[in-house]
């Protein structure tokens, strides 16, 4: 009869790797095998065998075998063998053994499995060995760094993914390093762009709105890095609209970007590096990370801005217009922008508005209120220097208004400078004073905009939108109304991009709004 074949083919893998090694043979159906044994010596440099030393998993010796081994990593030597009551029968694997490449295994090498002895039963059938070989691929490494565009802070536990492979993240040094990756293949290393580790906290503010705003009507030039901070609605392209989007994220008017930019918060350059095929070490591989709105640049990881007890918020009553104070800009340079947060007690005043001053008059401004806290903020292209009166905060007195009644400026933001907290008493009058027609929010508007405005007394009210010809767009009230605080929506789907005017007639006032309207 013919010897049955043993063989041991050739096995590839890489450094620190587990493998399983097949030891298979021809058919042995017929043979009454029920015992066989092997030894196997191995490079221990290359690799070391496991615990346990074998799988008999899919292999011939699966059902009804006992196995054993003994297994010595020092000098290089399995022994083992294995028996059972059922005769072996059919072909192919006979068993796996199991083991490991060394992580310090050299790559590019190779070394012998050789197979000196093996017997079956006790020496018949007889068998034909064929020895293998175990090569260690060759690898290379793929390392870099990822910092803040802005001051080089480095992006610690971020999220580095890894086509084909197991994603790692920053090291404390926004480090990262994927090792062992075989050569002549392709990979991609991308960031996470939706790492929930980064967080806007204050940073998004009213004066990154005017950064965006003054590079799109060409005041001033951004740099590259910049440019990709500001385009917050993901269209290649910094306008109004991306200004009005990061004013009403930085006022919490809304919460996340456009959908076209789905669920990014953290962009980075380049986006992703590919290697196609790896042909060595790559070192240096840094990406840039860019906070999305963060125009100025002024976020750091893990913390927040915070307010200098020292500094001074100056509020002056305005003797012109009952329930209303003057906001100045006491920063040491011009003013762009400015945010505040407002509480008061809501039994006697309620916010009724702001009017805009001086170089602020033509400044985009936003309202909202959130448990409690109103915050209003506004940003435009022309600077108000410093000591120039900036906006009228104004206040509408309830009817169980008769006492002084404290007004608390929570926080006050010039540009990016914080001023501290305050809080000053008015005296609260029985009705408002005045006629006002807020500026539209947001505005500049995608399809639907919000205006509001103020009655002194009961009045007829006249509110309609006219176009840039002059041509009534829309008439939104029209009708008498109570004296207080009124919104209007105005929804403009059907509407071309462009400049649009908003008009209020009561009580003998005309007053006129510009709004913008970007698709």
């Amino acid at each position: 009869a013919d010897c049955i074949p043993v063989s041991i083919g050739e096995i590839e893998g890489n450094a620190g790797e587990i493998l399983q090694i097949p030891v298979t043979c021809g058919d042995v159906t017929g043979d009454n095998i029920t015992a066989f044994e092997m030894v196997l010596h191995f490079n221990p440099d290359s690799m070391q065998i496991t615990t346990p030393a074998y799988s008999t998993t899919g292999s011939l010796c699966e059902t009804g075998w006992n196995i054993f081994e003994n297994p010595d990593n020092i000098n290089g030597v399995l022994t083992i063998g294995g028996f059972g009551v059922n005769a072996l029968s059919g072909s192919g694997c006979l068993i796996k053994v199991l083991a490991q490449i060394p992580a310090n295994a050299v790559p590019a090498t190779c070394s012998s499995l050789d197979i000196p002895s093996f017997v079956f039963n006790e020496g018949v059938p007889c068998v034909t060995l064929t020895s293998g070989r175990l090569c260690v691929l060759a690898t290379a490494g793929i390392l870099g760094c990822v910092r803040y565009y802005s001051g080089s802070s480095p992006l610690a536990n971020l999220e580095i993914g890894i086509t084909g492979g197991t994603p790692v993240v920053t090291d404390g040094s926004g480090c990262y390093e994927f090792a062992g990756l075989l050569l002549n293949e392709s990979y991609t290393v991308t960031p996470d762009p939706c790492s929930s580790e980064f967080e806007p906290g204050n940073f998004i503010s009213f004066y990154d709105a005017s950064l965006a705003a003054q590079n799109a009507i060409g005041l001033l030039t951004l740099t590259e890095l910049q440019e990709r901070a500001a385009d917050v609605s993901c269209n290649n392209d910094v306008s109004f609209f991306d200004a009005s989007l990061i004013a009403q994220y930085a006022i919490d008017l809304i919460d996340a970007w456009p959908p076209e930019c789905q669920c990014r918060a953290m962009i980075f350059e380049p986006s992703e590096r590919a290697y196609d095929p790896l042909t060595g070490d790559q070192f240096n591989q840094d990406f840039t990370g860019i906070l999305m709105g963060d125009v100025s640049g002024n976020w750091s990881p893990s913390s927040f801005l915070t307010m200098p007890p020292s500094a001074v918020v100056l509020l002056e009553e305005d003797p012109a217009r009952p329930n209303s104070m003057i906001i100045r800009n006491h920063a040491a340079s011009d003013a762009y922008s400015f945010e505040m947060e407002i509480s008061c007690d809501h039994r006697e005043l309620q916010f009724a508005g702001l009017e805009l001053l001086g170089n602020a008059h033509e400044w985009q401004p936003y309202v909202a209120e959130r448990d409690g806290v109103l915050k209003v903020g506004a940003f435009g292209t022309v600077a108000v220097p410093e000591s120039q009166d900036m906006l009228r905060l104004i206040f509408e007195s309830l009817a169980s208004a008769t006492c002084p009644t404290d007004i608390y400026i929570d926080k006050l933001m010039i540009n990016e400078s914080f001023r501290a907290s305050a809080n000053r008493t008015m005296t609260a009058q029985v009705a408002p004073q005045v006629y006002l027609l807020n500026q539209n929010y947001p505005n500049p508007f995608n399809s639907a905009t919000t205006i509001t405005y103020i009655l002194s007394e009961k009045t007829f009210v006249s509110l309609a939108v006219y176009n840039s010809l002059g041509e009534v767009i829309a008439k939104l009230v029209d009708q008498v109304e109570n004296a207080g605080q009124h919104e209007a929506r105005f929804e403009a789907n059907d509407l071309p991009t462009g400049l649009y005017f908003c008009e209020l007639n009561a009580g003998g006032h005309r007053l006129v709004r510009k709004m913008m309207m970007i698709k």
